[in-house]
């Protein structure tokens, strides 16, 4: 599956994931979904967002794209933020993670655009 990788250094990439696993593997521990203030719909697809579940009690770096992520329709804890990496998926209607869009990356593209903008 194509995801797309959030650093805490503000860099990001595409990765391909076979399964929850890799999805671990990537935030470095077991998986949280961060929720969302809205549906974030491509088609019948819902974009999701996957971080350590306890990466802020296990110290992992500042994950900065959270500004972004809150632009895009995220709740990120403006207190507490989000610590590790970051991996953004869709999900179908059975919950099953699915390959990100073209449309996904503009979306995120587009966000970080208009956070760049108004800093």
């Amino acid at each position: 599956m194509r995801a797309l990788l959030l650093k805490p250094n503000l860099s990001y990439e595409e990765v391909q994931i076979k399964d929850y696993r890799d999805t671990r593997t990537l935030v470095e521990g077991n998986i949280e979904l961060i929720p969302t203030t809205k549906d974030i719909k491509f088609g019948k697809r819902l974009l999701v967002a996957y971080a350590n579940e306890s990466g802020l009690m296990e110290h992992l770096p500042y994950n900065q794209w959270g500004t972004v992520l809150s632009e895009m329709g995220f709740y990120v804890n403006s207190m507490y933020g989000i610590a590790g990496n970051v991996v953004l998926l869709l999900t179908d209607d059975n919950g099953y993670d699915k390959s990100i869009t073209d449309e996904v990356v503009i979306l995120f593209l587009n966000a970080k655009n208009r956070v760049e903008l108004a800093d």
